[in-house]
């Protein structure tokens, strides 16, 4: 009996058993398409390792953000598409993975923040010409991201809350933030000293963050771009 061995794409040693040498040699040799590759040129980097290494790229981040990257390339760990070469990756392998994620009962909120992970990959690995369009547009595809609400949804949705036995206590806090589009964690660090009511400016340069040990910590903003100021309408002036 000849045996061959080899680590799998989870890196995990396994072996190979045949009766002679040429059967030896024919299961090897379809085990070589299999294996993780390491050569980013030539398209033979393995997703994990790619997603790994883009992510490495987004510097400038806030810790509660990095955090959240952390924790999300954990768990893309956990399936088995993003231990293959980024070169042998169909859109169909994207669609079976959202698939079996909707199966395990993840939110369509819970897979966006996933494919946005993935996606800054693909991204990178389009434009190197080490994956087809196909696969690529399918993992940033925007169906899962956020909808900016109509002037007319806006009104209504005010409207409703304003006139709310239960919610009519939040309104000012509504209105705010559909009136500044703040981040919550920016609108409830905003202090006295934040709100300059003279020139009708807001500045962001700050928020309150929850940790993993329930207690409230004042950070930088998510990135440098969220540094800013902020006109306040009328509406909103008079709601502060």
């Amino acid at each position: 009996i000849y045996m061959y061995r080899y680590i799998d794409i989870r890196g995990k040693r396994q072996s190979v058993y045949a009766g002679d040498l040429k059967e030896l040699r024919e299961r090897e040799a379809l085990l070589a398409d299999s294996f993780d590759g390491i050569d980013y040129d030539a398209g033979s980097i393995s997703a994990i390792k790619l997603i790994e290494q883009t992510l490495s790229l987004k510097v400038g981040l806030c810790e509660t953000t990095i955090e959240n990257y952390q924790n999300v390339f954990k768990i893309l760990q956990g399936y088995d598409i993003f231990y293959h070469p980024v070169k042998s990756i169909k859109k169909s392998d994207a669609e079976n993975w959202i698939i079996q994620l909707y199966r395990e009962g993840k939110k369509s909120s819970t897979i966006g923040r996933y494919l946005s992970v993935v996606s800054f990959a693909f991204d990178q690995a389009c434009e190197d010409d080490l994956i087809r369009d196909s696969a690529k547009e399918y993992a940033a595809d925007d169906k899962f991201g956020t909808v900016a609400l109509t002037e007319e949804q806006q009104i209504s949705f005010l409207s409703f809350i304003r006139n709310d036995p239960i919610f009519c206590k939040q309104y000012d806090a509504y209105n705010i933030l559909l009136g500044t589009e703040l981040r919550i964690s920016e609108f409830i660090g905003l202090t006295v000293h934040d709100l300059d009511m003279q020139n009708c400016i807001i500045h962001v340069n700050h928020q309150l963050t929850l940790a993993r040990d329930r207690t409230f910590h004042v950070t930088k903003p998510k990135s440098w771009h969220s540094i800013r100021d902020i006109y306040m309408s009328d509406s909103v002036y008079h709601s502060f």
